[in-house]
């Protein structure tokens, strides 16, 4: 075996360290999407709950403000997400001369 070819291989040590660790961006928008779904089950169950109740009060005050933000950290995380994203693909590519 040359030196050529231990190369490679600590490459795909790397690739395999980054695949393990994913980037802070889709962390934010896996819990983003958590409370989406929590807050669209929230409004779902005040629909066809006792209106008086203050829980109902509250999610016909706040729910739909609540599900824009959650969607605009969802869809913010994720760009960044990608344009942060230093995968497989992009390492190996090499700038053009």
């Amino acid at each position: 075996m040359n030196d050529s070819d231990a190369e490679p291989l600590a490459d795909d040590e790397s690739n395999a360290e980054a695949s393990r660790k994913p980037n802070a961006f889709y962390r934010l928008a896996v819990i983003a999407s958590g409370a989406f779904i929590v807050t669209i089950l929230a409004v779902m169950a005040s629909a066809i709950s006792d209106q008086r109740a203050p829980v109902v009060k509250l999610i016909d005050q706040f729910g739909t403000s609540t599900l824009a933000v959650e969607v605009l950290v969802i869809m913010i995380a994720t760009l960044f997400g990608m344009a942060s994203d230093r995968g497989p693909g992009r390492r190996n590519q090499r700038p053009p001369n």
